[in-house]
Formats: C-alpha cells, sequence, structure tokens
C-alpha cells in the first residue's frame, strides 16, 4: 500500500486518505475521457484526421489513468484486482503471444507501431487489452459504473448525430471519400461506426428497462433510437442483421418481467421508427437492402465455383470478396501458423497466398491489406495459439456475464446485464466480417470491463450499495430486488 494511503481496512473501515482519493478520481475522469472524448477527436488538417489521433490519445490517457491507480491503490492491490479477474490468464498469454509474434515479425517497426491508417501493431493490441483492467480497477461501484455508461452514451449520442446529418447530405468536413451520403460520423468508415453503434443501441436499452434513472429515462429511450438510426444510416448490412438478431433475442428473454415488458415494447416502437424513418429518407438505400439476397446469391456462387459476371463496384459483392481474401488468408496462416507474420503486416506478404481469380470480385487496383474478419486477423498477424488466447478471453467475460445473470434476482440487474451482453455478442459477431480499428475497438474492450464489473457487483450484492474505493463489505443479496433507481448509493 503506497506512502499517503492509510491501512484501515485492517480496522474494518475502507476509508482512504485524501492523497489515495485524489489518485481514484483523476484515474476515473481518465477513464471518462477515453469514452466520452476520444471517440470526438477529430483533426481534419492531418493526413490521418481520425484513426491516429484517437489512438495517441487513448494511450497518453492510459498512461495517466496507470499512474493515477498505482498513486490510489499501490501496485499490490492494483494486481490484486487484475488478478482477479477472469481475463487476467487469457490477457496475459494473449499479450505474450503478440510480444512473440512482434519479435519474429517479417517487419518489425509496422509490427510495434502499425501500418500507416491501420495501426495494428502491438502497441495497438497493448492499448486495448489494458482498457479493461484499468476499468476493473477502477469502477467499484453501481455509481462508478452508471457514470461512466452515461459518459460513454453520451458520446455515442453526439457520433449518432454527426452521422445521421452526413447521411442527409451536410458535413462541415470536406471528407475525400467515396461513401456519398452514408454515415461514418467520426468513426472514418461506415463500418467502423456501425459496429461501435451496435453497443451503445443496447446499452441505452439495458439502462431504459431496468428503469435508471427514474426522472428523464425518455432520454435513454431516444438515445438508443438515435443509436440505432445511426446504424442504419451506415448501410452496413451485416450490422442491420447482427442488431436484429440481436434485439429479437433480448426482447424473447427478458418479455417475463411486466415492467420490463412494457419497456421493451416501447424500445421496439423506437427501433421500428428509427428504420423507417432511415430507410424512407434515401430511397437509395432500399437497393442496399435488397443487394442482401443479391451477396447471398454471389457470396453461394463463388463458394460454389459456379460462374459469376465480373464485376466493377462492391454493390452486392462484398461477401464473395470476404471469401475470396479468406481464402488467401487461410493460406497465409497454414504458412505460420505458431507465431504469424507479425502484428499489421498482411499486407506485405498477402499477394504471395491469395487465390487466383481476384478479377471475379474485386476491381481493379484493390490492394488488400486486412483479413475482414478480425479472428482470422489476430491468426494471421500473431499466430493459432494467440487466437485461441483471444477467444478464451471473451468467452471468459462472457461467461462471467452470464452466470451473474443466472444468480441475479433483481429484474432491473438482469435486464442490463443481458442488454450488455447482447451489444457486446452483437459487435463480436460482426466483427467476424470487419476490420477492429483504433477508432471504435477500444469501446468493444472497455465492454469487457463495464461488463465485469457489472457482473461482480451482481454476484455479490453490490447493486444494493455503494462501497469505497478500497472495498466493502457486499450488501445482502436479497437487497437486489430493490429498484436501483431507488437506492441513494446507486444513484
Amino acid at each position: 500500500m503506497p506512502e499517503g494511503q492509510v491501512a484501515l481496512e485492517r480496522a474494518g473501515s475502507p476509508q482512504v486518505l485524501p492523497g489515495a482519493k485524489i489518485g481514484m478520481a483523476a484515474a476515473r475522469l481518465c477513464l471518462l475521457a477515453i469514452v466520452a472524448l476520444v471517440p470526438l477527436i477529430i483533426l481534419p488538417w492531418l493526413s490521418d484526421p481520425l484513426q491516429l489521433p484517437k489512438l495517441q490519445a487513448l494511450q497518453v490517457l492510459e498512461t495517466v489513468c496507470l499512474l493515477a491507480l498505482l498513486a490510489g491503490l499501490g501496485p499490490v492491490e492494483l494486481w490484486r484486482r487484475w488478478r482477479a479477474s477472469p481475463i487476467f490468464w487469457p490477457a496475459v498469454l494473449y499479450l505474450i503471444w503478440v510480444g512473440l509474434s512482434t519479435a519474429t515479425s517479417v517487419d518489425l517497426a509496422t509490427s510495434i507501431w502499425g501500418a500507416t491508417d491501420r495501426w495494428g501493431g502491438a502497441s495497438t493490441l497493448f492499448a486495448y487489452v489494458l482498457l479493461p483492467f484499468l476499468a476493473i480497477a477502477t469502477l467499484r461501484t453501481p455509481r462508478d459504473l452508471l457514470v461512466a455508461a452515461m459518459a460513454a452514451l453520451g458520446a455515442a449520442c453526439i457520433v449518432s448525430l454527426y452521422g445521421l446529418a452526413q447521411y442527409g447530405g451536410w458535413d462541415f468536413v470536406a471528407w475525400n471519400v467515396d461513401w456519398v451520403q452514408s454515415a461514418f460520423s467520426t468513426m472514418g468508415n461506415p463500418d467502423f461506426l456501425a459496429n461501435y453503434e451496435l453497443l451503445y443501441i443496447f446499452l441505452a436499452a439495458g439502462l431504459y428497462a431496468m428503469g435508471w434513472p427514474r426522472r428523464g429515462r425518455w432520454l435513454l429511450l431516444l438515445s438508443s433510437g438515435l443509436c440505432s438510426g445511426a446504424m442504419w444510416a451506415t448501410q452496413t448490412r451485416s450490422a442491420w442483421l447482427v442488431f436484429v438478431a440481436a434485439a429479437v433475442v433480448l426482447v424473447v428473454w427478458l418479455r417475463s418481467d411486466p415492467a420490463v415488458a412494457v419497456r421493451l415494447r416501447r424500445l421496439v416502437l423506437v427501433w421500428v421508427l428509427a428504420m423507417v424513418v432511415v430507410l424512407a429518407y434515401q430511397p437509395s438505400i432500399r437497393a442496399r437492402v435488397i443487394s442482401i439476397a443479391v451477396d447471398a446469391v454471389r457470396a453461394a456462387g463463388y463458394a460454389l465455383h459456379i460462374p459469376m459476371p465480373s464485376v466493377t463496384t462492391e454493390t452486392g459483392n462484398s461477401m464473395a470478396q470476404r471469401i475470396w481474401i479468406w481464402r488467401g488468408v487461410v493460406h497465409m496462416i497454414a504458412a505460420r501458423p505458431w507465431t504469424g507474420w507479425g502484428p499489421d503486416t498482411m499486407y506485405e506478404n498477402f499477394a504471395r497466398y491469395q487465390a487466383p481469380d481476384k478479377a471475379k470480385v474485386f476491381p481493379p487496383n484493390i490492394i488488400i491489406d486486412r483479413a475482414h474478419n478480425d479472428y482470422l486477423q489476430v491468426a494471421v498477424d500473431s499466430g493459432l495459439p494467440a487466437l485461441a488466447a483471444y477467444v478464451w478471453l471473451l468467452i471468459a467475460a462472457l461467461k462471467r456475464g452470464v452466470e451473474a445473470w443466472r444468480r441475479t434476482t433483481a429484474p432491473p440487474v438482469r435486464a442490463l446485464l443481458l442488454a450488455t451482453m447482447a451489444g457486446g455478442i452483437a459487435y463480436w459477431i460482426e466483427i467476424g466480417v470487419n476490420i477492429a480499428m483504433p477508432a471504435s475497438a477500444p469501446h468493444a474492450w472497455f465492454w469487457i470491463g463495464g461488463l465485469l464489473v457489472a457482473a461482480e457487483l451482481g454476484l455479490r450484492g453490490g447493486w444494493a450499495a455503494d462501497g469505497g474505493d478500497a472495498g466493502s463489505a457486499p450488501a445482502d443479496a436479497g437487497a437486489q430486488g430493490e429498484a436501483l433507481a431507488g437506492a441513494p448509493g446507486a444513484v
């Protein structure tokens, strides 16, 4: 325990001295800045105005947060909190293998810092994995968690409004992109915005379903609708499909509780209205909806080696393109299965392993630098052991969330846990056909930390009481039936 922090826990008191409290307060502020301010960063005068500035801000804030935690908790207590997490060992194994892959990379500098405009190097991956551990150590009470959630959701609403403005044809930045009237907001690409929105659609839905707060909860209802509208405006079909599936599962699982069911009906109404308004505003998007079937037919034809016309655009052909990319990536993985080629170096070697029929699915002069499947990307970058650790980490977080959901009796807390898991699962499924980038990926890693904190609070009855930084005695689990909004310590 560091100097300045009094070990009053020995006497049964969780209090700490002001210096330690200042450290914890600084750590919370850094986390709030990561989820609420970093997504809004735009520096249009830079060659990379969106991805690199966000990544650099994330790394600086994480460093300050870590130093604040060391001052507020001390290395022993910080290590204890991290070590108790179910994702600790898979995260350690994953980072060890990323480090080994970097050391044996075909391009050491790129593997450390990442390729220009992609920034998927080891330094970025370490920043991602650190984020849930910072959340676990910092967010210890319902108040902490909900304030962070509301801050992140507020930023998501701003990002969504900007995306919808782009969809409507208005933008204060003259972007040099091909996505005419598609929302990409501050994320840099419609696909990145879509998987970012999936997290916050369901976060707002979970907070609203659990009835928090008593006053102004309609803002959460509108926030979920706003984020869903921006998600539809991205014209990202995989996100559309995953959202609908997750929404159906959420409604079916939560309909048994009458109070929650009423709120769910309102949520569904708002989601449907957002979809109708977005689709009706721009008639061309209807062709995008129809292209889902066209894309499925083309993908099946390509996979089964049925002759298909060559294409010059991506319309109705993106799934076949991904299948073509995945074939080459699988060959790359087979060539270096243990340590991969090194983080973010796929583009340097893909041409040697790509399938010969590129012209059937891609326009000319397209350079392939990503696997368009986050799981294959991990394997080709850092090897199959890294992929195993990565999947283990995700399953461990989800397992803890499911365990808390099953053991928690309070319907509002169950609603929050399930809605949070629905958003996270939707993201991690959608990323199976997409790319993780510094603008959007940190929010998914923060989701892992937030889910683990919510689950821990649910398992120990912490939603009924607000403890201190140094820990406090768990509240009676039976008290979880109290409405969170009515608990003075839970805000």
